[in-house]
Parts: C-alpha cells; sequence; structure tokens
C-alpha cells in the first residue's frame, strides 16, 4: 500500500522541505530593529533561565517522546533509584546542550547581524 502512495509522500515531503526552506530565507533577511523596551532586563538572567527551563520541562513533545521511546529501550521496571538518578541526568544533561548550542547558534546570528546580545 506504501509503495502506491511514495511519489505522493515524496512530493509532499520535498513540498515541505522548500517551504521551510523559504521561511528561513525570509526570517534570515528580514530587516530587523530591536527597541530598547523589547530588551530583557540587565537583571533578570536566572529568571530567564528559569523560565526557559520550565519551557522546555513543560513542552509537550518531550514528553511524548520520552513516554513512546524509553520503555522499548529500558525495562522501567527493573530500575533502579541510582539507574532513575543516571536517566534524569543524561536528559537534564542531552536538553542543556541541545538548548544551549541553540542559544549560542542565536548570538553567533545576532552577532553576524551587528545586533547587541541579548
Amino acid at each position: 500500500m506504501v509503495e502506491k502512495f511514495f511519489l505522493a509522500f515524496a512530493i509532499i515531503k520535498f513540498c515541505g522541505v522548500a517551504y521551510l526552506a523559504y521561511l528561513a530565507w525570509k526570517l534570515w533577511n528580514a530587516p530587523s530593529s530591536i527597541a530598547q523596551a523589547d530588551l530583557p532586563e540587565e537583571g533578570s538572567a536566572l529568571r530567564l533561565f528559569l523560565t526557559g527551563t520550565a519551557l522546555s520541562l513543560g513542552n509537550p513533545k518531550i514528553m511524548v517522546f520520552y513516554l513512546a521511546l524509553l520503555p522499548s529501550i529500558i525495562d522501567l521496571r527493573t530500575v533502579s533509584s541510582l539507574g532513575f538518578v543516571e536517566l534524569v541526568t543524561t536528559a537534564l544533561s542531552v536538553m542543556m546542550t541541545v538548548d544551549l548550542a541553540w542559544a549560542f547558534t542565536a548570538s553567533w546570528g545576532l552577532k553576524i547581524r551587528g545586533l547587541p546580545d541579548i
């Protein structure tokens, strides 16, 4: 059955790729101006960090990903307390690494465009 729709799925996939590339091009070339009122407060680094952490932890896609993937890899009935701590530490480390990579990439993008760091 899938073989019959392969061409349709391939066309939809490449249309999606083209659309995302178009959006990226428009975003990269959009005029940018940041008003002082739009910038975060100077002393609010902890608040920004906690807000970002809350958004990441509250993201339902992450929850669904772990609920779908974790039981197929690890038998959760046999995980000890130490194993649970190891799983949580690994998950938080991976999420922090990925989020920091996004933050550094955004900061690099601002520097390239000549905009002030946030």
